[in-house]
């Protein structure tokens, strides 16, 4: 539907300096005619061309216009009309010379478009002319393909639905366009077409590092759309959008090493990954992986955290954030294991408390297993070092009833080596222990049996 109170403001300045311009011409015209005119001293009055003194005598009442009527007569007389020759064929070759030029200039089809340039610039008012139609896919083909839309008005031009232009005048900027018939003014032309409906866009393998050295990778999806300034969608504006935001979202371009220009949607998903990496540098891995004792996950709280510091960042390119999601953060291997490891580790230890709580409740009694443990050890001992027998006055066996001693505590430990992880990395210092006890005191197996 055409706007009409936009076309009045976008023409009404425009009518009138062409009218004025007009106007001067014309005055300047008639003025060059009179000077031609008695230039020549074509005096019909005092000797009147024979022809019209017949008619005089064939109708005597003509005799009241003949004076107004030979005047007017001296205008068009071939000596004063010669001096027109020279101005029309300057203005056809100028006109010629104007259509070679839009041709060559604006690399048009043919001279045929050229002439139908020219006569929309020359025309007075809103052309009824189409320029074309826009859509926010693929705006450089368009232009390529429809010379009209890269000269521009006057003209008509048609944007489709959940689109926006932005249009300009000899290279600044003019004014933003909804969807729907525009005209637009001479010379002015569209230099950009956003999409202004809501985008969703997923950023694969985001690489990031945290502030204790550890390397991450995560996928983010985000959603945004063009600013829209609180401007609720209706019947009328299917998609509304803020104008200043469309402006500032069609002059975000950035180049990447001189060469690829990337725009306001592409922007937004480097700046969504430079924030995310910002945020991944300032926390620790445990930080970000584990829960904390107040059982508030960090995935949710980080995502939060990305979306709060996008909002300024993005408002200043004209974008506005609707959400965020953050995908599963993939570690290197060692950490993985690492991490297995302790998530084990918690869960034997709660299993095992929960495990205690429940005979506790059975039995109607509560029983210390580390002080049954701790007592069971100590008699395994006792039994070891008392049989093995040697006298205390006999030094050199010091080493030999420590090995003892520790191979007894071995034994013990291999009972619950196969159920307890925490048992298994027990033995392996107990193992240590003897075999350092082998070496450095020389003691041979005969002597422990």
């Amino acid at each position: 539907m055409t706007d009409t109170r936009e076309n009045e403001a976008v023409f009404s300045d425009q009518v009138y300096h062409k009218t004025v311009s007009q106007i001067f011409m014309l005055i300047l015209f008639l003025g060059y005619w009179l000077y031609i005119w008695q230039f020549e001293r074509v005096n019909y009055s005092s000797t009147p061309p024979e022809w019209w003194i017949g008619i005089l005598n064939r109708y005597p009442l003509f005799e009241i216009i003949s004076r107004f009527f030979l005047s007017a007569l001296e205008l068009f007389s071939p000596r004063v009309l010669r001096h027109f020759i020279p101005l029309v064929a300057s203005l056809w070759l100028a006109r010629i010379a104007i259509s070679r030029f839009l041709e060559s200039f604006y690399d048009l089809a043919d001279q045929s478009a050229a002439k139908s340039l020219l006569n929309r610039l020359l025309a007075r008012g809103i052309p009824s002319t189409s320029i074309g139609s826009l859509n926010h896919q693929n705006f450089r083909e368009q232009i390529e393909r429809n010379t009209q839309l890269r000269v521009g008005g006057p003209g008509y031009l048609y944007i489709d639905s959940g689109a926006a232009a932005i249009t300009e005048h000899n290279g600044r900027f003019k004014r933003v366009l909804s969807s729907g018939s525009h005209a637009l003014g001479r010379f002015e032309y569209p230099v950009a077409v956003i999409d202004i409906r809501p985008q969703e866009r997923d950023i694969p393998v985001i690489q990031m590092m945290t502030s204790d050295g550890i390397d991450l990778m995560v996928d983010v999806n985000v959603i945004f759309q063009i600013g829209r300034d609180g401007r609720q969608p209706s019947k009328q504006q299917q998609f509304p959008f803020d104008f200043d935001s469309a402006r500032k979202a069609a002059y975000a371009e950035t180049n990447i090493d001189g060469e690829k220009q990337i725009a306001w949607d592409t922007i937004t998903m480097f700046a969504t990954a430079a924030e995310l990496r910002k945020l991944v540098a300032e926390s620790q891995l445990d930080d970000l992986i584990h829960t904390r004792q107040s059982g508030i996950h960090p995935h949710p709280q980080l995502k939060r955290a990305m979306t709060q510091r996008l909002k300024p960042v993005l408002r200043e390119i004209g974008v506005e954030i609707l959400e965020s999601q953050l995908g599963r953060f993939e570690l290197p291997p060692p950490v993985v294991q690492k991490n297995i490891h302790y998530w084990q580790t918690q869960w034997e230890n709660q299993s095992g408390e929960q495990k205690a709580s429940d005979a506790g409740e059975s039995s109607g009694q509560i029983v210390d297993l580390r002080t049954i443990a701790l007592s069971d050890l100590a008699q395994t001992m006792a039994t070891t070092v008392k049989s093995t027998g040697i006298p205390r006055n006999r030094l050199d066996q010091k080493p030999i009833n420590a090995y003892k001693v520790v191979e007894g505590l071995e034994r013990y430990i291999l009972r619950y080596a196969s159920d307890s992880p925490l048992a298994r990395n027990q033995l392996n210092a107990v193992t240590y222990l003897k075999q350092q006890l082998l070496i450095e005191y020389g003691i041979q197996q005969e002597e422990v049996d």
